[in-house]
């Protein structure tokens, strides 16, 4: 019995100066404050969605047909992107197409329609242009989601956090010092994606009649924002 007592006592002594110092951390002056940071640069990866629908009466041939033509449309996507681990699908559907009869307040099926669709990573910006055309005259009927990044966005995303906490600090001492008072150390700071991925600033595509596709990159952004405590005195 004696040595539990002294042992819980023990126990008491040793988290007395933890609960303390909690405490004074909670009871302290501080400034919190939201800061970003932005890296902008040139792109150099395209990446974008390339899809065949199909549609017919019979499923078979809706089948047929949407295969036929995505097979011409993966032939003229691996003539320009030599590393075939760069083109992935991403999509494959079948669903059947319906109809509502006013009259007997039902839905039939009318025919089934097939969609295929394949991610495709390029480094060749300058050709983005002609890959669509020429997918879209072997079949592609759907471009989508056409975004840029670059090859090296993981360390963009360390320079704009780098940048994200250089501002914070600043805007910190400014704050403090207006207000005749001293930073004295950072007490927390936690991260936060502006975005999930690089944004472009600026880009197009056109398509006309018979004008070819013009693709413009433009800059890309990466931002990254974080929360910062400071104590001041």
């Amino acid at each position: 019995m004696k040595s539990r007592i002294i042992k819980t006592a023990l126990l008491s002594m040793l988290l007395l100066p933890v609960f303390a110092s909690a405490q004074l951390l909670q009871q302290q002056d501080v400034i919190r404050l939201q800061a970003a940071g932005e890296v902008s640069i040139n792109p150099d990866i395209a990446i974008l969605k390339i899809a065949v629908t199909t549609e017919d009466e019979n499923v078979a041939e809706a089948i047929s047909e949407n295969a036929r033509k995505m097979n011409q449309v993966v032939q003229v996507i691996e003539k320009e992107i030599k590393d075939h681990s760069k083109i992935q699908t991403s999509r494959y559907q079948l669903n059947p197409i319906n109809e509502y009869d006013q009259e007997t307040k039902r839905s039939y099926i009318t025919g089934y329609r097939v969609t295929n669709e394949v991610t495709v990573e390029s480094n060749n910006l300058e050709g983005l242009g002609e890959l669509i055309d020429d997918v879209v005259e072997v079949g592609s009927n759907q471009i989508q989601q056409l975004s840029f990044s670059h090859s090296d966005i993981d360390n963009l995303r360390d320079q704009a956090l780098q940048a994200a906490i250089t501002n914070g600090i600043e805007q910190a001492n400014m704050m403090a010092t207006t207000a005749g008072l001293e930073v004295t150390r950072v007490v927390e700071i936690s991260t936060y994606a502006a975005q999930p991925g690089p944004t472009p600033v600026y880009r197009e595509m056109a398509m006309m009649n018979d004008a070819k596709t013009t693709i413009l990159p433009g800059e890309m952004m990466v931002v990254q924002q974080v929360y910062m405590t400071f104590a001041i005195n």
